[in-house]
């Protein structure tokens, strides 16, 4: 039944990871951003529910999204030298508390995870929207580095409960500016948020409730983090990113900002309507 179920949902995984791709290269949002919302709607053609699998999915995606914040860190940490500083003493806070969230969804019970996951999606949804509303009526064109406070990165630890490495909350606070990326915090510390919050959930405070059910998969997991649904997915993520070019296109970037904030709702009263 097992490899059944894997047989069934890896050209999923696939598909749905080079789409991931496509959007973390032109939006500079997670993989799982698209990623978890999209297999989550196949978990009743699955012998696994999504609450024993959610964990799994975001640890998972974490892993893959690594090399990419350790690129978006070289590529701040080169650009902006002297702010870089700034950011690097808020980096072990950021870095503790990632830690610290991931073994708090790997103790409590799995219906608050999914509480916790949907919760967060829903504020990015809200604040992707609120963002994309504003700059369409020209009422104001995200916040300006003179308001920014060291505070607001805070906001991105929230992505451990999404699975996501934090940069996406930029296109909510910042959107695409044409300045630059003013708030290039949020992709800067975005390795602080992955590595620990991966080192979280490889080492669970409680046992994995998936393997303890079914040992045959233990061979495949490190804690959480399911290693070959990982490299699937930074491949697959990786390939999608290729496919396509940065060309800063304005209403390009709209239009695929509103295409990601109507998945999401569409994702979300997915799972609310029965």
């Amino acid at each position: 039944m097992i490899f059944l179920d894997i047989i069934f949902i890896l050209p999923v995984v696939v598909l749905l990871s080079i789409v991931a791709g496509v959007f973390s290269k032109l939006n500079s949002v997670s993989f799982s951003i698209i990623l978890i919302p999209g297999l989550l709607g196949f978990s009743d053609f699955i012998s696994f529910s999504s609450s024993d699998v959610l964990l799994i999915l975001i640890a998972s995606s974490l892993t893959a999204s690594i090399p990419l914040s350790v690129l978006y860190f070289i590529k701040v940490a080169k650009q902006n030298f002297e702010m870089s500083s700034v950011w690097a003493k808020i980096a072990t806070k950021i870095a503790l508390l990632s830690i610290l969230f991931s073994q708090i969804l790997g103790v409590i019970p799995p219906l608050y995870s999914q509480y916790m996951y949907w919760f967060t999606l829903l504020l990015l949804t809200l604040g992707l929207a609120y963002n994309v509303i504003s700059n369409g009526l020209k009422n104001t064109s995200g916040v300006s580095s003179k308001a920014q406070s060291p505070l607001i990165y805070y906001s991105a630890l929230m992505s451990v409960f999404i699975g996501a490495i934090g940069s996406e909350w930029r296109g909510v606070f910042a959107g695409h500016d044409k300045g630059g990326d003013k708030l290039g915090g949020f992709a800067f510390l975005s390795v602080f948020i992955a590595l620990p919050a991966c080192l979280g959930f490889m080492f669970p405070g409680l046992p994995v409730p998936l393997i303890e059910q079914n040992p045959a998969l233990s061979g495949w997991m490190l804690g959480y983090i399911c290693w070959p649904l990982s490299i699937v997915i930074f491949v697959s993520a990786t390939l999608g990113q290729l496919m396509v070019r940065q060309h800063k296109n304005a209403v390009d970037v709209v239009w695929l900002n509103y295409i990601l904030i109507i998945y999401l709702i569409a994702s979300a009263l997915r799972m609310i309507i029965p």
